[in-house]
């Protein structure tokens, strides 16, 4: 999306949204999504396609096509609805052994405040706390792509005024300081309290500086991180 959509979505629903998303090259299979819901909610969805290059690229293309609108998939704000729903479309035009993508789908549910996310082979997101503590976001679970009648379980992680969630694609853990670590979450969530000192607007670039710095520039996989700061 947008800067522009994503004001936009801001305006409807109060929550700031920011992203940020580095391809490793000039095309990219990382994808996302987001749409306001009727309640003043805030529907997203994360993909990440196999692979690189072209072919990751025009299956991401054709995620955002299925995926588009999103608050048609999920009118009741039911994450796991939206991943069935999704994931029926994905195995009935999947032509291509061996396509599965990975995503998560979240619903912010501004009359309940909770997070209600499923997930399908991403990597945990994180509920982050002002105080440096956080909630995971459960991502694992089967790709979509695999079996039309896959069924995932809709995780609940309450929010607060102050809270921001953040959700990534897995270079953020996977790069590491070295070849042979990864980053964890706690390192996340203190990225996340450097980055409380910057816009709101901007958390989701200024977690991808502390990142790149950490990491020494050396990611080689698409990156993209989401994070919505609650009012």
């Amino acid at each position: 999306p947008t800067g522009e959509a994503c004001d936009a979505v801001t305006e409807k629903t109060g929550f700031i949204v920011s992203a940020h998303f580095a391809p490793a090259g000039e095309l990219s299979g990382d994808y996302w999504t987001l749409d306001a819901l009727e309640n003043g909610s805030l529907a997203m969805l994360l993909g990440d396609e196999v692979g690189h290059g072209v072919a990751a690229a025009l299956r991401a293309f054709s995620l955002h096509a299925i995926a588009t609108p999103l608050s048609s998939l999920c009118p009741r704000g039911d994450s796991a609805a939206m991943l069935r729903k999704i994931n029926q479309q994905v195995c009935s035009s999947n032509s291509e052994v061996g396509r599965f993508t990975a995503a998560m789908a979240v619903v912010i549910d501004a009359e309940r405040a909770v997070v209600l996310a499923t997930g399908a082979g991403m990597r945990n997101g994180l509920v982050f706390h002002p105080d440096g503590t956080w909630d995971p976001i459960v991502g694992k679970g089967l790709p979509l792509g695999i079996n039309e009648d896959s069924v995932w379980l809709e995780q609940e992680v309450p929010y607060k005024s102050g809270d921001v969630i953040v959700c990534f694609s897995d270079a953020l853990i996977e790069t590491g300081c070295d070849q042979n670590s990864e980053f964890t979450s706690d390192q996340i969530a203190e990225w996340c309290i450097k980055a409380l000192n910057g816009p709101k607007s901007e958390f989701a670039s200024l977690i991808a500086q502390e990142f790149d710095t950490a990491s020494n520039h050396t990611a080689t996989d698409d990156l993209l991180i989401v994070a919505v700061c609650i009012p």
